[in-house]
Formats: structure tokens, sequence, C-alpha cells
């Protein structure tokens, strides 16, 4: 179940009718690859959202009517040599964003544990962009003492859990917000409040 706040993020995107979760499942198996839950749960809840980044756009779904970067009215999905996990590509958009679905439901664009996550994430952006303007944290500053006493002292109480998992954990408050990368460690990226 996704936050309040995710919930309110989704209703700013614009939304273009996609096809039911059913018809896709059909899709799928008359191309002869195996259809997960994981996968119909997100065509469900997701498609038809067009999310907006830096003058480009993807529209979420597994199987589009008239996409721009997918086959029509197909599924593209890929396999390990194992057959025991499978991708399919979960939005139209440039293949280089990684818009893909694991059949456990992994997100693999911005690393997720699901796709509930990822927008989670989007919503932390979206939030904390909304009720401030913003600056980025240079890389210098994140890896001065300083700035890690402000972390520990100012920030750390203020994980999101919803938005965070073995990937990345995410941090906001009011002053700043704070993507850390699991396996380094290290502040991915990291924004403040401009203060007057």
């Amino acid at each position: 179940m996704l936050s309040n706040r995710a919930n309110n993020f989704l209703s700013t995107l614009k939304r273009v009718p996609g096809l039911s979760a059913s018809e896709v499942e059909k899709i799928i198996k008359s191309q002869g690859y195996p259809c997960f839950d994981a996968w119909l749960d997100f065509q469900d809840r997701f498609a038809g959202y067009v999310e907006e980044f830096g003058g480009e756009a993807a529209v979420w779904g597994l199987v589009h009517e008239e996409p721009y970067w997918l086959p029509k009215k197909k599924a593209e999905i890929e396999s390990e040599p194992d057959g025991k996990t499978w991708y399919i590509s979960c939005a139209d958009a440039h293949p280089s964003y990684s818009y893909q679905l694991e059949n456990n439901g992994e997100f693999l664009g911005t690393p997720s544990e699901s796709f509930d996550i990822y927008v989670e994430r989007k919503s932390v952006a979206w939030h904390f962009n909304s009720n401030c303007e913003a600056e980025l944290i240079k890389k210098p500053e994140l890896s001065d003492p300083s700035f890690q006493k402000v972390f520990d002292l100012e920030i750390k109480k203020d994980l999101v859990p919803e938005a965070s998992d073995k990937f990345s954990k995410y941090y906001m408050n009011d002053f700043y917000f704070l993507i850390e990368d699991c396996k380094s460690g290290k502040f991915r990226r990291a924004y403040r409040a401009k203060r007057s």
C-alpha cells in the first residue's frame, strides 16, 4: 500500500488509458512467455501514468497500443539463461532508462525492491521540491566530517522507511533530502533547502 504522499504524487501525473491486466496476461502468454503476479499487479495499478523528466517521458505499462519505443501491442521480455529470472519492460521510454521489472517485482531502473518503493522515492523528491527551493549539496561537502555530524544530529532520524530498501536509504526533513547508497554507505544525492 502506498503512502498518502505517494498517492498525492500520482495524482499530479497525467494518466492515459492503458490495457487491463487480463488483456496483458493474454498477450504475454500468446507470445509464449510466463506471466507473473508482480507484473499483472503493476499493470493493474500503474499502467498509463506518464512520468516526465528532463524534457522526456515514460508511459508506465507492460504493453501499449501506440508506443514510441516498444513494439506495438507486445510485451518486451528477456530472461536469464537459467530460465528462472525474467524481465519485462514496464514503460514506453528510451531503453537507456532501464524501465524493467523482474518477475519478483524488483524494479531495475532506479534499483528498488518493488515499483511501489520507486513511486515512494519519486514522491519524496516531489514533496521536498514542492515545499522549498532546493540546492544540490556537492560531493566535497558530503565527505567533510562536519557534514557527517549534521547528518548524525539532524538528518539520520528522518529515514523514510517506505522509500528505503536494500539498495538505498532515503532521508527527508524540512531542510534536507538525502539518498544513501546501501552498498557503499555514501550519499548518492543530497539536497538542502535554500535559506534566505
